[in-house]
C-alpha cells in the first residue's frame, strides 16, 4: 500500500467588493495560478516510472457572490510507493506556492497534518502466511492483487518489525458488496470476516511452528521513540503509537506484547 502526505494550504490575501477587484488581492486568483502549476508538477519533476498520485479533497473560499474573500484553504493528499518521490513532490509543491503567492500579493501557510510510510510485506513473513492459509483454509482462497494507492497506519509497524498485511476480501456480487472505500455504496460481505479471523489464527500457529527467517530484516528506525520523534503523533493513529511506545520489549516479543495490549484494551481482558 502507498505512503501518504496529508497537506493543508491556507492562502491569505486582501478581500474586497466584487465591483472593485483592482482594490483586492484575490486568493482565488492566487490559487488558480498555483493549481495550474501543480497540475503539471507530476509530469515535470517526478520520474515517469515512479508510482505517485495526488488529489485535492476540499477547496474553501468565500460565502457570497459579490465579495472577494481574503482567505482560501485547500486540503488534499499525495500518495506514493517510495518515500523519496513524495519528498520531492512536497519540495516542488512548496517552491511553487512560495513563488506564486508574492506575485499575487498573498501570504500562505503550508502544513503536513499526517504522514504515512508505504506498507511493505516482508517476503519471509508473506511466504509463512501463504503456507498457513494453504494448510488450514485452502489454496483456492488466496488471491494476488495490484498494489493499492490507499494508505495504512500499519506501515509504522512494518518499518520496525518484519510483518505482513493482507486483505480479507469483502466483495460479493450476489450481495452487492465491493464498492470503493469512503463511498455511500460501500458494504462488505460479513462472511469474509470469518475467513479473516481464521487466516490470522492460522498465521500465528504457522509462525510458531515454522518461524520465518527474518534475520536480514533492517528496521527503518532504531526504536519506536525515534519513529514517533520523526513523525510526531499522527492524527487517527495516536492511540496506536502510544500502544507501541508502551510495549516493554522491542522485536518479535514486542510485536506480540503490542497485540496483547490491543486485545486487552478493545475486549476488556
Amino acid at each position: 500500500m502507498s505512503g501518504l502526505y496529508h497537506f493543508v494550504l491556507e492562502i491569505n490575501g486582501k478581500g474586497g467588493h466584487g465591483s472593485r477587484p483592482d482594490l483586492a488581492h484575490s486568493v482565488i486568483d492566487c490559487f488558480h495560478d498555483i493549481y495550474s502549476n501543480l497540475d503539471t508538477l507530476r509530469l515535470k519533476y517526478i520520474k515517469p516510472n515512479t508510482v505517485l498520485t495526488w488529489s485535492l479533497g476540499s477547496v474553501n473560499a468565500g460565502a457570497t457572490f459579490n465579495l472577494i474573500p481574503d482567505k482560501l484553504t485547500c486540503e488534499g493528499s499525495i500518495r506514493m510507493m517510495d518515500r523519496s518521490s513524495g519528498e520531492e513532490f512536497i519540495k516542488e509543491f512548496e517552491r511553487i506556492v512560495a513563488a506564486i503567492c508574492p506575485l499575487n500579493y498573498c501570504t500562505y501557510q503550508f502544513k503536513l497534518l499526517e504522514q504515512l510510510l508505504p506498507t511493505e510485506n516482508y517476503p519471509a513473513c508473506r511466504k509463512t502466511y501463504i503456507d498457513s492459509i494453504k494448510k488450514q483454509i485452502g489454496e483456492d482462497v488466496i488471491y494476488d492483487c495490484e498494489p493499492w494507492m490507499a494508505s495504512e497506519t500499519f506501515s509504522y509497524m512494518c518499518s520496525l518489525f518484519p510483518g505482513v498485511e493482507t486483505f480479507v476480501g469483502i466483495k460479493n456480487d450476489e450481495l452487492g458488496s465491493g464498492a470503493n472505500h469512503h463511498t455511500p455504496e460501500f458494504d462488505l460481505d460479513e462472511d469474509g470476516l470469518t475467513y479473516g479471523t481464521a487466516a490470522a489464527v492460522s498465521y500465528v500457529l504457522e509462525y510458531f511452528e515454522n518461524t520465518p527467517d527474518t534475520s536480514a530484516f533492517e528496521p527503518a528506525y532504531n526504536s519506536i521513540s525515534e519513529l514517533i520523534a520523526t513523525f510526531g503523533q499522527q492524527p487517527g493513529s495516536t492511540e496506536y503509537m502510544d500502544l507501541m511506545l508502551n510495549s516493554n520489549n522491542f522485536g518479535i516479543d514486542g510485536t506480540a506484547e503490542l497485540l496483547a495490549n490491543v486485545i486487552r484494551k478493545n475486549f476488556g481482558l
